[in-house]
Formats: structure tokens, sequence, C-alpha cells
């Protein structure tokens, strides 16, 4: 094309066209990348308070996210599962980047909310660690006789206690 001449206009047209497209997609592939800062910011579940997962007392995480929970009109579960949700999303998000530290401060938020709500983890301390080394598990059941839990047998290692729980549960849910 000579100099001092303009391209045809369906030659700017399409450039222009392609250049939009560009921008779109960096755009989308930019929103798709970090949809999950949008979840925390505009999300349904509850209003959180400002900087409630930097905070270091798991007690202190559980407080606020159950104020929050309960004073949201936003939510569409019951308060305890927003809240609980929230935090699970939080942790799940932060993915390898979360530090050890601040994940077990997390994971003991956990543990408190279900505290706060009255909420105990179901065969969560079903395993204890016995003393010589040994695993054992309890029936989830108290004994109405003697208030104790039922000895549901004792195991050389975790994982093949907590197999043993799992299969208690299949049968108990597959009865035939």
């Amino acid at each position: 094309m000579p100099e001092g001449r303009d391209p045809p206009l369906h030659v700017k047209r399409r450039a222009a066209a392609s250049a939009r497209a560009r921008a779109v997609k960096s755009d989308a592939r930019r929103s798709k990348k970090y949809w999950s800062a949008g979840v925390t910011e505009r999300s349904n579940a509850l209003d959180l308070e400002a900087n409630v997962f930097t905070l270091d007392d798991p007690a202190a995480i559980a407080r606020s996210l159950k104020r929050s929970a309960e004073a949201s009109e936003r939510r569409k579960a019951p308060p305890f599962r927003s809240a609980m949700s929230m935090l699970v999303f939080y942790i799940n998000r932060a993915g390898r980047g979360l530090s050890e530290k601040r994940r077990r401060v997390l994971e003991r938020a956990k543990d408190e909310l279900r505290r706060a709500f009255e909420r105990y983890s179901r065969g969560r301390k079903m395993i204890r660690k016995l003393k010589n080394g040994q695993y054992r598990i309890y029936s989830r059941k108290i004994d109405e006789q003697t208030g104790k839990r039922r000895n549901l047998g004792t195991f050389a290692t975790r994982e093949q206690a907590q197999k043993h729980e799992r299969d208690i549960q299949y049968f108990k849910r597959h009865r035939g």
C-alpha cells in the first residue's frame, strides 16, 4: 500500500473487531482465573466482617462468622451451614498458598464454630489414641446403663481404625 493512504475500511473494521475480541478474551480469562474472589465479596451466603480470616484466634474467627451468619438477611441456608461453608470455601480457595500455621488456625476455627453453634462433629473423636500407641474406636451413642461409649475395636494404626469405622458406617446404611 502506498504511503500516505489509509487502509480500506473493511481492513480497519477487521482490525478493530480483532482488537475487541482480544480484549474480551483477556477480560474473560482474568475473571475466570479469580472467580473465587468475587464469591467472597458478593456471596449470598453471608456478609463477612472485614479481615475475619486473618485473625489469629480460632474462637474469634468462629464468633465473627457466627455473628455474620445470624445477622445476614441474604443467606439461603441455615446460619451454621452458611458460616461453615464460607470457612471451608476460604480454606479451599487458599489451597497450597496457605501456610501450615494458618491452616491449623482455620481448622481449629471449624471446631470452635461447631462448638459455638452446639453442633458437635460426628465421629470426629470416636477414634482415640491409647497410651500404648494403638487406636480404639468408640460408638457414637452413649450406653444408657453405663453412661459410656461402647468399644468397637482396637487397631494398630489409625488407618486401620478409620477403614473399620467406614465399614461400620457402610453396613449401618446398607442393611439388606
